[in-house]
């Protein structure tokens, strides 16, 4: 069993998904990109393209330092769309994301 952690990703698809992320990469090369590119999220809900914000799920109204005393345990954090606050943008590190960044851009 293998464990994948980049969307479109799946076993039927892997040689395809290697080569397009291979072109995408050089595209990448070819690219001049913003120097915080990979801080950058895509927002597949409303098609934002910019930084993310961390939002504390677990409970929000608590200090940190309070949290961490009672729950030995930093709070659960999620990054969300700084636009429309859709939660789990998509990565720059992500293929989606990537490709949402430069179809935005042509």
């Amino acid at each position: 069993n293998h464990c994948i952690f980049n969307t479109g990703l799946d076993n039927s698809n892997i040689d395809e998904f290697i080569t397009l992320v291979a072109d995408q990469f050089i595209t990448l090369l070819d690219s001049s990109l913003p120097d915080d590119f990979f801080g950058l999220c895509s927002c597949p809900k409303c098609g934002y393209i910019g930084s993310s914000v961390i939002e504390t799920i677990d409970k929000p109204w608590m200090p940190d330092k309070v949290y961490r005393a009672i729950y030995n345990k930093a709070q659960t954090c999620r990054a969300t769309c700084s636009k429309c606050n859709q939660p789990y943008p998509l990565a720059m590190a992500d293929y989606k994301g990537r490709v949402m960044y430069f179809e935005s851009k042509c």
